[in-house]
């Protein structure tokens, strides 16, 4: 990849950037990027909303509380991003191997297709974290920003879906051996 070609990181590109680089017929933003770049803007919606209620609380037990889920979802907020740029590479690993012409190429692109779904299952486990995180502060959050606790909760949920799918559509294209090992990985997770 040539420098004007190199990917730069996620977090200094403009909205308009993400946008360009995603909406192309060869987009170098991948669904599992836009969706985990979602899921940490959805943290810091969520975090704003416990911020201006820490600000407002009175009772130092609820302040040691509100205090611990800030930090708790402040550290989930940059493994959510850290997860958006794995994501790239993952994907930048996998479209080198398409171009490739090694002989062992199938079973290069089964192991990426394999690293692939492991990362996106993987950080289905933040997701829950995170949604745990926020359903416990739901009680404890000013009533004037609650309506962001909650709109974040839907939109956490949503992004983990949305990369269930993706995983699913990953599982689809393996061997039979691997899909049902994914499967049940799979199927544990939303058990939680």
């Amino acid at each position: 990849m040539s420098d004007s070609n190199k990917m730069v990181p996620l977090q200094e590109l403009s909205l308009r950037e993400f946008l360009e680089k995603t909406n192309q017929d060869r987009p170098q933003i991948t669904g599992g990027c836009v969706l985990l770049t979602n899921a940490s803007l959805t943290s810091a919606m969520i975090l704003m909303a416990l911020k201006i209620t820490l600000k407002k609380e009175k009772v130092s037990l609820n302040r040691r509380f509100l205090r611990q889920k800030i930090k708790a979802l402040s550290t989930i907020q940059i493994q959510l991003a850290d997860a958006a740029e794995h994501d790239l590479q993952v994907f930048d690993q996998y479209r080198h191997i398409l171009r490739s012409k090694a002989k062992n190429r199938q079973l290069k692109l089964d192991l990426a297709l394999q690293k692939a779904t492991d990362s996106l299952l993987e950080v289905c486990k933040v997701l829950t974290r995170a949604q745990q995180h926020t359903v416990a502060c739901k009680e404890y959050t000013d009533l004037a920003v609650v309506s962001d606790l909650n709109a974040g909760q839907l939109i956490l949920q949503a992004v983990y879906d949305a990369l269930i799918a993706l995983a699913e559509g990953n599982i689809a294209g393996m061997p039979a051996e691997l899909q049902a090992k994914y499967d049940s990985w799979k199927n544990e997770l939303q058990a939680v």
